[in-house]
């Protein structure tokens, strides 16, 4: 099950008070015992999601301490993906900080979707930006901003060479958003919302749109040029023969072009890309 989903559990002929209870039924047990186990477990071993806006514990650089702050914004573009806290005794030093840093109710945070993801369109062309998550829906977004800008940041707009923007996402863990048109080349940041609201900030709003995914590189299509290279055609004055003048014209598809040739006792050759010679 993932998270917020529900099940119903059927009902399986349950014994009567006093009835010893089928093999059947115990081994069913078991399993949900064991299923509910793994479920409340494995998150301490592989970590909880964390988002922008959750109350975190974060380590101060230097003193390895644990203190309560909030994620401001997040940043898994990098190697080694990095946070952005306020802390909540309003301390200024030591802001930013490796995600690595910071954990939640205990548990260290790993992030909604998979760290350091590169995307590509072609200029002009609809395209598919694929973005993959351990705990996403089709509720997430993507703004598509300048590479030089932070996201989250009020001035982190859509880029204005995006003509049609990403919309409502179609899939489960991978969700992919089509039709996305960018019409200028050029590198972008694409930036993203979990659907969470924070503030009561939602999808129309720049702020929500806090965490970097990875760049967008948009490039020119490739175009195809066809050249015809017509065989040459020789043309030669047989040794031995006298020749007052010699006048030679080549007809091609722009009309006729006619140069004279003088003769002389030596051999000569003439190669010219297709046409009729006349003498």
């Amino acid at each position: 099950l993932k998270r917020g989903e529900t099940f119903t559990l059927l009902r399986l002929d349950a014994p009567q008070c006093g009835e010893r209870v089928p093999n059947r039924m115990r081994r069913i047990g078991v399993l949900l015992l064991y299923a509910f186990w793994v479920a409340n477990n494995v998150r301490r071993i592989v970590g909880i999601s964390c988002d922008v806006g959750d109350a975190v514990d974060a380590v101060y650089d230097g003193d390895g301490l644990f203190h309560a702050a909030t994620i401001r914004s997040l940043d898994l573009s990098l190697l080694a993906p990095e946070v952005t806290v306020d802390w909540d005794d309003a301390s200024p030093s030591y802001r930013t900080l490796l995600f690595a840093n910071a954990r939640k109710s205990g548990v260290a945070c790993t992030a909604l979707v998979v760290g350091g993801q590169v995307f590509g369109l072609t200029t002009g062309e609809p395209g598919v930006l694929v973005v993959t998550g351990l705990d996403i829906s089709s509720t997430i977004r993507l703004l598509i901003t300048d590479s030089l800008e932070t996201c989250g940041d009020l001035s982190a707009t859509q880029h204005t060479a995006v003509s049609i923007p990403p919309g409502a996402g179609i899939g489960a863990d991978v969700i992919n958003f089509f039709d996305v048109v960018v019409d200028t080349a050029g590198i972008y940041k694409v930036c993203f919302w979990s659907g969470q609201s924070v503030g009561g900030l939602g999808a129309g709003d720049v702020a929500s749109y806090a965490t970097t995914l990875g760049p967008l590189t948009v490039v020119n299509p490739t175009s195809t040029t066809t050249t015809t290279t017509t065989l040459a055609v020789p043309f030669s004055r047989r040794r031995g023969l006298s020749y007052e003048s010699v006048s030679l014209s080549v007809v091609g598809s722009k009309g006729s072009v006619y140069e004279g040739l003088t003769a002389n006792p030596a051999a000569w050759n003439v190669h010219l890309p297709g046409g009729v010679a006349k003498t």
